[in-house]
């Protein structure tokens, strides 16, 4: 069967939508099995109830029901596809999954086309089945084994650990499917064409607040209706209506983002680490410290938040033993840089002035770390083809030792390995030393000195090969003349602007 263009109505998510399109057209006769998954808010019921349309699937969408009442419920579904004016009911799942398929099967072998069938938030069916999975595998070996029709069935869910480990080696479905796809937030370029953020200071401001989860624009619109972000002010409107606002969803998003985990039930010590890692405390040392607990006992609730997708475990790219942790979705670094800190401002509708008090701090605290992911980012997408190198290498982050004793060492905020050479391995190979700084001044030859001084101490550490290191500053503000100026003079300089990071 021929592929179907991914309808208008979808904005990107071109990639995602021709793996889809090919698993249900694929003509692999018998059942086939995908998995998408996800942080909630990221399209992904909104893209498979477009492939189930385009396909005349059946589509379901289960809720925290009782298990009688979430079996019904897809009898209900099942029926309506089925076009019965009489409902079905099932004695239990098993007895219901082994009809979907056949009644499928029945179907795609008497048209010749493929009977599509998902189940959306499937984490609900399985906490009040936990079987449910063993159901499936045990329907789909079967009719895979006679290779009748072509039944494709999705599994989606927002469930990030349970989703995620749905195919895991010791699950039912292990070996069973053909495709796992994780929907992601768009990139920081994708996000500024779907907010329709031209000014690039304001996008890279936008995006250092609400990621590229697109769900939040539809959220925020409910409330504060906008064309664009076009100027500074059209953001400071935006956010003063909106994330700043009691009344908006997205002022409560940063509860709801942990409440999607049911492991995550002592809530007030997981925002104690979440404000600790969005101050800057990314050590497992320090935030215990800063928590008044033993070392030993973060190791439960990070491993859970990284589980979750809501933290990222850090390694330093050069050294092992240096793990950090820093936050993943940029609106719950902002909740608990700007929003829990001003509660009770902004509970007294206070938040035009509670925003206009937090420019120091949202600059320093969130737009500083969420510039070096972002660059980071670019550099290992596209940015190293577009400063000249022929291959990508791992790129990451470091801190060098002064060699002093008493001084902190160097921090590198944007490292890139040579091809050949492994993160943390016992030869390292630098290709390129970068300084990615979100100042309102622009960046000068000191950066440039900095970096230089760093390639001289990583010089004396015997591991570490940068004989053809190359050097990039990365500036949100520009450059001044002398940097300009010298860069202009040598080949082993890169200079990277705001429209360097947003051009496509």
């Amino acid at each position: 069967m021929a592929a179907q263009a991914k309808p208008v109505e979808i904005f990107d998510r071109d990639a995602e939508w021709a793996e889809l399109d090919r698993f249900v057209t694929n003509p692999d006769p018998g059942p086939n099995l995908a998995v998408v998954y996800g942080h909630r808010r990221q399209g992904k019921s909104f893209l498979l109830d477009h492939l189930t349309r385009r396909y005349g699937g059946l589509y379901h969408v289960a809720a925290e029901d009782d298990p009688r009442t979430a079996l019904d419920s897809f009898a209900a579904s099942l029926a309506e596809w089925l076009g019965l004016a009489v409902p079905l009911r099932f004695e239990d799942w098993k007895s219901a999954i082994e009809a979907a398929v056949e009644q499928m099967t029945r179907r795609s072998t008497e048209t010749g086309r493929p009977a599509l069938m998902v189940i959306d938030e499937y984490s609900y069916l399985l906490s009040g089945t936990p079987a449910l999975s063993s159901y499936i595998q045990n329907t789909f070996d079967r009719y895979k084994r006679d290779r009748r029709g072509t039944v494709r069935i999705v599994l989606c869910g927002s469930a990030f650990p349970l989703m995620a480990n749905l195919l895991s080696g010791d699950k039912p479905l292990y070996g069973r499917a053909a495709l796992s796809r994780l929907m992601r937030p768009f990139d920081h370029r994708v996000a500024a064409r779907f907010w329709n953020a031209t000014h690039r200071p304001t996008a890279l401001r936008l995006h250092a607040i609400v990621g590229g989860v697109p769900g939040y624009r539809m959220l925020s619109e409910a409330v504060y209706p906008t064309s664009g972000f076009h100027s500074p002010g059209d953001l400071d409107e935006w956010v003063v209506a909106t994330v700043l606002n009691p009344a908006s969803m997205l002022f409560q998003e940063h509860d709801r983002l942990l409440r999607e985990d049911p492991r995550i039930s002592h809530r007030a010590l997981y925002q104690g680490v979440l404000r600790q890692i969005a101050q800057g405390v990314t050590k497992p040392g320090k935030i215990a410290a800063a928590l008044g607990r033993d070392a030993r006992s973060m190791k439960h609730p990070l491993d859970a938040l990284v589980d979750t997708g809501l933290v990222r475990r850090v390694e330093d790219l050069v050294f092992s033993g240096k793990t950090s942790y820093h936050i993943a979705e940029p609106i719950l670094r902002f909740a608990h840089a700007v929003i829990l800190p001003r509660l009770s401002q902004l509970d007294r509708g206070r938040s035009r002035l509670v925003w206009e008090r937090s420019a120091d701090g949202f600059r320093s605290n969130i737009l500083r770390p969420h510039f070096e992911d972002l660059v980071r980012d670019w550099l290992a997408d596209q940015g190293w083809v577009r400063l000249g190198f022929p291959e990508p290498g791992e790129v990451g982050q470091t801190t060098i030792s002064s060699g002093a004793d008493g001084q902190r060492g160097h921090q590198i905020d944007v490292v890139m390995l040579d091809p050949e050479s492994s993160p943390r391995g016992d030869r390292i190979t630098v290709r390129l030393l970068g300084e990615a700084k979100c100042t309102a001044e622009p960046r000068s030859g000191h950066d440039l000195r900095r970096l230089e001084k760093i390639r001289e101490r990583m010089r004396s550490i015997s591991k570490i090969d940068v004989s053809a290191a190359q050097y990039a500053v990365f500036s949100e503000s520009g450059f001044a003349a002398d940097l300009l100026a010298e860069a202009s003079r040598r080949d082993d300089v890169h200079l990277v602007d705001l429209d360097d990071l947003y051009d496509e």
